[in-house]
């Protein structure tokens, strides 16, 4: 990791306009950083999709296996995995048996999804993988396992893409699933940008603290010495486009070294680091995303307010 890092670093912030991927802010800290912003009361995501599956959890399962005793849960970016108990909960409900599967970048945030599931089900088996989406496509597609697989990407995860990204990535799953296979997506849905923004620009600061830590780990595992007074975060929704794009900027003109690259970088007063889009979408857009990537019509599954829907895709050829 620390050589994609480094390598990362350097070209996103010798770039113009600078950038950096925003995969690297789960480091342990970010992890648990993140974990507050899911509990704000602004960040209604959460809120939504914890809705959804405390609801509709068992609709969700019975709507992806056909018979079968027993599947694998799949959670990309499994994160804590609180939102996931709700549908393991949902098979020990009909009687099916999950294996569990947690992917995420963050070792901690493996660590911590292990004890919770443990804690919760300690029957369930549990297969934990510490790896990037990329490197666990690799691991699917040369898996040998015959059981049904409920690949889960939540959380909105999918609108840290650009729209032809999603198709890639969607694309990359589809031709890793057999035809009993699902995906699960979190979507966040168009609404009200005032909602919107305020989730992502928070009265505590809370993601502002989240987005200055990326700063902090340059500082820990490349040596550089970025001093958080000097940068602030900065977040803004274009409700045409569908998106909530986020940024650190520059409060002065600085120089910023790193001593692990025998590099230094320049900031000018009032230069932004672009490091985050966060999608939003109609269903349109998300029955698009079906028919160019090989899955059926999704059926979608939706909180009170219509804020965020889960969709389940089948590979085509599957139906009910």
């Amino acid at each position: 990791m620390t050589e994609n890092f480094k390598s990362d670093v350097i070209k996103g912030l010798s770039g113009l306009p600078k950038s950096l991927p925003s995969k690297y802010f789960y480091d342990e800290e970010g992890s648990r950083i993140f974990q507050e912003i899911m509990n704000l009361p602004e960040y209604y995501l959460s809120q939504c999709e914890n809705e959804i599956f405390e609801h509709q959890g068992l609709d969700i399962i019975r709507a992806f296996v056909n018979g079968a005793p027993r599947i694998r849960i799949i959670d990309l970016g499994a994160g804590d995995g609180i939102k996931t108990k709700l549908l393991i909960e949902a098979c020990y409900k009909l009687g099916i048996e999950p294996v569990y599967t947690p992917i995420d970048i963050s070792a901690e945030a493996i660590r911590v999804v292990r004890e919770n599931m443990k804690d919760e089900f300690p029957e369930l088996e549990i297969d934990a993988v510490c790896a990037d989406y990329y490197q666990a496509l690799d691991q699917l597609e040369n898996s040998e396992d015959e059981m049904p697989k409920l690949i889960l990407f939540l959380g909105s995860n999918i609108g840290n893409y650009s729209d032809a990204g999603s198709i890639l990535f969607l694309k990359e799953l589809s031709s890793r699933c057999h035809i009993q296979d699902a995906l699960l997506v979190g979507f966040d849905l168009k609404k009200d940008p005032r909602v919107i923004l305020a989730a992502y620009n928070d009265s505590q600061k809370v993601t502002k603290r989240f987005n200055l830590n990326l700063l902090q780990r340059m500082n820990r595992e490349l040596g550089a010495d970025f001093n958080d007074e000097k940068f602030d975060h900065y977040e803004n929704y274009d409700p045409i486009e569908g998106s909530a794009k986020s940024y650190i900027i520059s409060n002065c003109d600085q120089l910023v070294r790193f001593k692990e690259i025998d590099q230094e970088f320049q900031f000018t007063q009032g230069e932004s680091v672009y490091v985050e889009m966060s999608r939003k979408y109609d269903f349109d857009d998300i029955a698009h995303f079906a028919n160019m990537t090989g899955f059926d019509q999704p059926r979608h599954f939706t909180d009170r307010k219509i804020y965020f829907s889960d969709s389940l895709f089948k590979k085509i050829g599957l139906r009910k």
